[in-house]
């Protein structure tokens, strides 16, 4: 059986495990054995397991990670649900979707009407998400899109 270089790593499954891999250490000035002691483990086998996702990152694990990142819940915990379902599944895309531009206030206010509502992210159809894309969009990329659409 052929087995890849050592020097090959597979990409972490969940948007949480990547978001931990390329940040986690940076931002919060700490190797993974001294990341591990703060959560009150004795070795970093568990913060690598949540780098890799071979474990998900328990929901109480957000508040400290952002925490010593410098980092706001919200923008943590829409990764976090993401590896709650599965990745091609309609709310695992809308989820996916969504994770990418919760990281700003009018987003966090536009998902707390949606819940307000009624509105679950199984009632969420293409028309929707069109919509959601179009209310969390930066304004360069609405001039964009409609700068695009002058042209037509």
């Amino acid at each position: 059986m052929n087995h890849p270089p050592a020097s090959v790593t597979t990409p972490p499954a969940s948007l949480i495990a990547r978001w931990l891999t390329e940040n986690l250490n940076t931002l919060s000035g700490m190797d993974d054995l001294q990341i591990a002691r703060r959560f009150g483990y004795a070795r970093q086998g568990t913060i690598r397991q949540w780098k890799s996702g071979i474990h998900p990152v328990p929901p109480g694990a957000i508040f400290t990670l952002a925490e010593i990142t410098g980092t706001h819940p919200e923008e943590l915990f829409p990764l976090w649900a993401a590896q709650l379902l599965p990745p091609d599944s309609k709310e695992g895309k809308a989820l996916t979707e969504l994770a990418g531009r919760c990281v700003r206030p009018e987003a966090h206010a536009l998902l707390a009407r949606m819940k307000r509502a009624g509105i679950t992210l199984s009632d969420i159809t293409d028309e929707h998400l069109d919509l959601l894309r179009w209310m969390t969009a930066s304004g360069h990329q609405r001039r964009s899109a409609l700068g695009a659409l002058e042209a037509v």
